[in-house]
């Protein structure tokens, strides 16, 4: 929830946000490296462990 507030004002609620919306920045957010990951995605952390 607090990362989708980076694409979505805090003064809006998410009932105007559709699925799709929500979606698309959930991929946005798992694509960005993370330095507790060694600077990996989480996408790519979780493809590693499904391997």
């Amino acid at each position: 929830n607090g990362l989708i507030r980076q694409y979505v004002p805090k003064k809006e609620t998410f009932e105007h946000i559709s699925q799709q919306q929500i979606t698309k920045y959930s991929k946005k957010i798992n694509m960005r490296p993370r330095k507790k990951l060694d600077f990996k995605t989480p996408q790519d952390c979780f493809y590693e462990l499904i391997k």
